[in-house]
């Protein structure tokens, strides 16, 4: 059995929006105090998010989110007896799965990938809850994907699109369904859990789409790519096109444009799933040195 995992990382901007819309940056005293007032958020009966500060120094946080289910457990079998029994917890014991991630000198946040655990979005619901809550003077934080390039700049270049290829988490898929400009394209996703959707939708060989499908898928994609919760969910989303002042089809995985580090991290044990925690965190201190002058980019860009 394998004694190690590969793990994708992935980066976010930090940015804070005061009451009066202003977007500034915070330090990381300021991040630290308030997730220390939040540390647990309840999604259902069952399940709750909870933050775990692992450690704190030299301007990083180092710090885990966890989806702790205390219900609608799976079951429990005997290789003796090759039967099947609920799983008896006792009261004050649930399953948990974590996301590993750094706090970099309160802009940037280097994160572990974990399909089953807590995407980095709780990260910013905890945040939110506590703006609301206090009056601070600020109305919310938003965490949001580094790419490499301008993704809308470069969407906005194509002038024909031939054809869309998207491979997505079911689970995703149907919290987007719920929107309607998703709802036809992901009603498929009502049919599994926990799996991949792949999607190929073709337009047409020789003909444009009108002016306002064009637009409609454009516009889309935008809004798929301005949620802060994509990365991770998004496997693949891959346009089919021709770009402005060029003659030939070309095709473009805008997912390729993410600042993504992918590693080899040693597990826990032989029986989990889960990665070990200072293996982790090696693992996002090296992607983010690596990366450091391209994340570093992204950021003046921005300003």
């Amino acid at each position: 059995m394998s004694r190690t995992v590969n793990r994708k990382i992935y980066f976010y901007q930090i940015i804070w929006v005061k009451n009066n819309n202003d977007k500034v940056m915070e330090n990381i005293s300021f991040i630290s105090n308030i997730l220390d007032e939040n540390r647990i958020i309840e999604k259902d009966e069952n399940t709750y998010y909870t933050f775990e500060k692992f450690n704190e120094q030299n301007d990083m946080i180092f710090g885990k989110l966890h989806t702790i289910r205390k219900g609608d457990l799976p079951l429990e079998y005997d290789f003796n007896t090759n039967k099947t029994s609920t799983l008896n917890l006792p009261k004050n014991k649930a399953l948990c799965e974590p996301t590993h991630f750094i706090i970099f000198d309160g802009r940037i946040i280097g994160a572990e990938f974990n399909y089953y655990g807590p995407r980095i979005s709780v990260l910013k619901r905890m945040i939110n809850k506590n703006l609301k809550n206090n009056n601070n003077g600020y109305k919310k934080v938003e965490i949001k994907p580094i790419l490499k390039t301008d993704l809308y700049d470069l969407l906005d270049e194509f002038v024909e699109i031939r054809g869309i290829s998207i491979k997505i988490a079911t689970d995703y898929a149907k919290l987007l369904a719920n929107d309607s400009s998703f709802k036809d394209l992901f009603s498929a996703a009502n049919l599994v859990d926990n799996m991949w959707l792949s999607l190929s939708i073709s337009v047409g060989r020789k003909r444009n789409i009108s002016n306002d499908g064009f637009s409609r898928i454009l516009n889309g994609i935008k809004k798929l790519l301005r949620r802060n919760d994509y990365a991770g969910n998004v496997d693949s989303l891959k346009i089919r096109g021709r770009l402005e002042d060029d003659g030939s089809i070309e095709e473009i995985n805008l997912i390729e444009e993410l600042l993504i580090s992918e590693k080899k991290i040693a597990k826990l044990d032989e029986k989990s799933r889960c990665v070990d925690s200072m293996s982790m965190y090696e693992a996002i201190l090296e992607s983010y040195n690596s990366l450091r002058s391209e994340l570093e980019q992204f950021i003046k860009s921005q300003d």
